[in-house]
This record gives structure tokens, sequence and C-alpha cells, in this order.
């Protein structure tokens, strides 16, 4: 167990580098935001509780993980370079003119499975994605959670005892650039 705690605790410090080297390349995109939910992520894609394919993005079996703050899709970007979804060199381009790795994600960047941005608008798609029998993992500020996507969960998650998970960040701490309220 304590192996695997280490384990984890060094990948989430080596996709900090690699956040702070990725976004060195283009000055592009929100470090504080990519911090608030490294660990989070490490345990989904390294920590075998998600269920993926690199080699086959597409796979039918798949776990679906939904950035709903897309203030963090330079964390999601690093993550799918480093886990081989793209040539991990791409990182190189990300935030620039002509790149397919924009500040936000994009559904056609492979491993993702919707464009986000605006925040707690994935809780509907989540709930979409679950009453059509995928299990989806999702990823947003912790205040939305409560407040903007209450009705989302409650109507579209909670009602119809949908199988979402959710991990939160941001929750009431003021971060960096995002300020007090995030």
């Amino acid at each position: 167990m304590q192996n695997k705690i280490e384990c984890m605790q060094k990948k989430a410090l080596e996709l900090r580098n690699l956040v702070l080297d990725t976004f060195e390349q283009g000055r592009m995109g929100h470090i504080a935001s990519s911090f608030s939910c490294v660990e989070i992520m490490t345990q989904l894609f390294y920590g075998g509780v998600m269920r993926f394919h690199s080699s086959d993005p597409k796979w039918d079996g798949r776990d679906r993980f939904i950035l709903s703050k897309g203030h963090a899709g330079l964390l999601y970007h690093t993550i799918l370079g480093d886990l081989g979804y793209f040539d991990k060199e791409l990182l190189k381009s990300y935030g620039k003119k002509g790149s397919f790795l924009g500040v936000h994600v994009d559904k056609h960047v492979p491993g993702v499975e919707v464009s986000s941005g605006s925040l707690a608008c994935g809780f509907g798609i989540a709930a979409g994605m679950a009453a059509c029998g995928k299990v989806p993992f999702i990823s947003s500020f912790a205040m939305f959670v409560a407040g903007r996507a209450y009705e989302q969960l409650r109507n579209g998650v909670g009602y119809p005892h949908l199988n979402v998970k959710i991990g939160a960040s941001h929750a009431g701490i003021s971060v960096g650039e995002d300020g007090a309220t995030h």
C-alpha cells in the first residue's frame, strides 16, 4: 500500500514538472487549475481506477473522463501525451497557433471524450453517458459541484441513481489566478 502511494506521489510530481515544461513552451494555460487536480487525475489515469487503452482511444469498454473545468486542459493534455495517446513531443506546440493542442481540451484530441470549458457543463454530459451504461469520471471545481451543477446532479444523476464518479478541487481555497470564487 505504501509503495503504491509513493508511486502515485512520484507520478504526480513528474506530471507537475511536465505541466510546467509544457507551459514554458507556449506560455499558455492555467497552472494553478492544473495543479489543483493533479492527484485526482494521477490516481484515475495511473492508479488503475479508470479502464482505457491509449493505443485504442475509442475502445468501447473504456471509462469516460470528462474535464468539466477547461482551465485544467494543460494537465489533461500533458497526461494524454504522457500516456501515448499522441506523440509526447507535440506538447511542445501546446497553445501555439496551428497546434491541435489548444488551451482548452477539444474532442478531436485522442483520448478526449468531449470538448469542455464552461464550468460544470460536464455534469449533464456525464448523466447522459451513465444513462447509456457508460461509466463517466468527472472533474470540476468543488464550488460548482455544490452550486451551478446541483440541479444537473440531483435531476440527471441522483434521481435515476446513475453511476457517475465525481472528483472536485478548489474547495473554498483561493488559488492563484482563479481567485477566491474558484
